[in-house]
């Protein structure tokens, strides 16, 4: 009964490393540095099939207007219904969640 056990095991631990052994190409290899030529080819061979160019920069003022505002600064305050709703998954409160701040939320 040892010996299955053992056996058991010791395959386990082969298969387990059985993939190790396959090194995968990192970033660097698998990229190759593209010459002048080959990036004007692939400029040339965008124009023939047609492909729509890159948009053109846009001055900074229009490209803040196309900006979505930031949220304000500072830390999250989250709102009376999150607050209902934290607490009552805690089970600290069992009155209704209406978003309003009373007394039962205060307790």
């Amino acid at each position: 009964m040892k010996n299955l056990g053992f056996i058991i095991l010791v395959l386990g631990v082969m298969v387990n490393f059985a993939g190790c052994g396959k090194k995968q190409p990192s970033l660097e290899e698998m990229q190759e540095p593209l010459s002048m030529e080959a990036l004007s080819t692939l400029n040339t061979e965008a124009k023939v099939s047609g492909e729509a160019k890159a948009p053109a920069m846009q001055p900074a003022a229009q490209a803040a207007a196309t900006l979505e505002p930031l949220p304000p600064a500072g830390p999250y305050k989250p709102t009376a219904m999150e607050i209902q709703t934290a607490l009552k998954n805690a089970n600290y409160y069992t009155g209704a969640i209406d978003g309003k701040i009373g007394p039962m939320t205060k307790k």
